[in-house]
């Protein structure tokens, strides 16, 4: 399980290279600690950072248990989890405080139902279907999908009664919508077809399975290459002038 979690330690050694440079760089430059939105974009590199570190910190509790401690109760594997939600809730707060893009904070906090769920699920404390252990992501997943379909239906209005909006904006929303659409179907299909697997349904091979999940990843992918916002890091051009 160390080398099947290989690209996840390759994106924290990453990530953590990235948020060290960062600090290193604005502290060796004292004029830059007075610009405002400097310190606020230093702030978000660090909570951000500070997410990932719980996150890894879950991914090497998972391959201990995995690997070495199979005594390990699932339940104390999750504690950075319960951890990342609560920094996420913060986290929120800065964001919504700053007028900051959140993405990855706001899903891990809308879904601290499934993790607690899935942890006492898998030490056997409940005894439910999957299904209804996933009832949190259910309700995230369609509400999302459900989301996206009102966004794309609205640019199909829009081009249908020839509203006055500009051609750039125009087709930057319909590629944004379908796009999101490309994330939602197959990561509802994921859940549909893992809830089923877990629960003995069908007996399809997990490769399978994960297809879907596959083509989800590639969508958000290809969204991140050409969407814009989040923490810019400006500072490091403001910095080295």
């Amino acid at each position: 399980y160390w080398l099947v979690f290989l690209p996840l330690w390759i994106w924290k050694v990453i990530m953590v290279a990235g948020a060290v440079s960062g600090l290193v760089v604005f502290y060796r430059h004292p004029d830059a600690r007075y610009e405002l939105d400097l310190r606020k974009d230093v702030q978000a590199m660090s909570i951000a950072a500070g997410l990932q570190l719980f996150l890894f910190i879950f991914e090497l509790l998972v391959v201990i248990r995995l690997e070495h401690v199979p005594s390990l109760p699932w339940r104390s594997v999750f504690i950075p989890l319960y951890m990342l939600v609560v920094a996420g809730v913060l986290s929120c707060v800065f964001a919504c405080r700053n007028k900051r893009d959140i993405e990855f904070e706001v899903v891990a906090t809308v879904n601290l139902l499934l993790i607690i769920f899935v942890s006492l699920r898998l030490d056997n404390v409940l005894q439910w279907q999957w299904k209804i252990v996933f009832i949190p992501l259910w309700l995230f997943v369609i509400f999302g999908f459900v989301l996206v379909l009102y966004y794309v239906l609205l640019m199909m209005l829009i081009l249908k009664k020839k509203m006055q909006v500009p051609d750039n904006e125009f087709c930057a929303k319909v590629t944004d919508g379908f796009v999101s659409l490309a994330i939602a179907v197959p990561l509802l299909a994921f859940v549909i077809l893992l809830v089923e697997r877990l629960d003995g349904r069908i007996d399809t091979l997990y490769s399978a399975i994960f297809v879907p999940l596959d083509l989800c990843l590639l969508a958000a992918c290809v969204s991140c290459l050409y969407s814009r916002g989040g923490n810019q890091c400006k500072y490091r051009r403001q910095c080295s002038t």
